[in-house]
């Protein structure tokens, strides 16, 4: 059986593992006799740009996992900028969109190194930022985050995607739904399946 080694590229959610888990439980239990290596490399932090700076030292190839054959990639939650959302922000619309702009632009270039090196690339969208008002965290509310921010990213990744033919899972539209029915159908009001800091998916949002 031919092996087939798959990195996860990504931040700080993708670094956490939790759709990893479900995925590789996935891929082991319903296609046994396939010989699939997955291997973690997202980082806490981590911007597009970051990716592309460590993509032909840490992805493409080293030491432990040896050549990558298929990627995933979830980007976008860090270089939305969630301090451009805060009440108290002075960034414009500009701002806010060059942003959006540089991460699309970035995830091109991404694409193109994994074409150029051989690599099946899937595009993850990012998950959901809970900008919801009305309860306290240790993160500060962001409005507009989740519904112009990461929408506006998780949308043109998808255009992007098709543009190149890369398939796309799209996990900001499921996260973002669940979070809205709850809320809307119970009255719930505190974070539903973005952790405790309104960013990083807990054991619900990451499965």
């Amino acid at each position: 059986t031919e092996q087939i080694t798959v990195a996860f590229m990504g931040d700080s959610i993708t670094h956490g593992a939790q759709y990893l888990k479900v995925l590789e439980h996935y891929y082991h239990t319903r296609y046994p006799d396939k010989d699939i290596i997955f291997i973690n490399k997202g980082i806490s932090g981590n911007y597009s740009s970051s990716v592309i700076n460590r993509f032909d030292w840490d992805i493409t190839e080293d030491e432990i996992s040896g050549k990558i054959d298929e990627a995933t990639l979830m980007i976008g939650m860090n270089d939305v900028t969630r301090d451009y959302y805060l009440e108290d922000s002075t960034a414009t619309q500009a701002q806010k969109d060059s942003k959006i702009t540089t991460c699309i632009n970035n995830v091109e270039k991404i694409i193109k190194l994994c074409e150029n090196n051989g690599i099946k690339l899937t595009i993850i969208t990012p998950s959901a930022f809970d900008d919801t008002e009305g309860f306290a965290t240790s993160t500060a509310n962001a409005p507009g985050c989740n519904t112009y921010g990461l929408k506006n990213i998780s949308d043109k990744l998808k255009v992007l995607a098709a543009n190149y033919n890369v398939p796309v899972i799209d996990l900001w539209t499921p996260t973002t739904d669940v979070t809205n029915y709850i809320r809307s159908t119970y009255g719930y009001d505190g974070i539903v399946i973005a952790g405790n800091d309104r960013i990083h998916p807990d054991e619900q949002g990451g499965t």
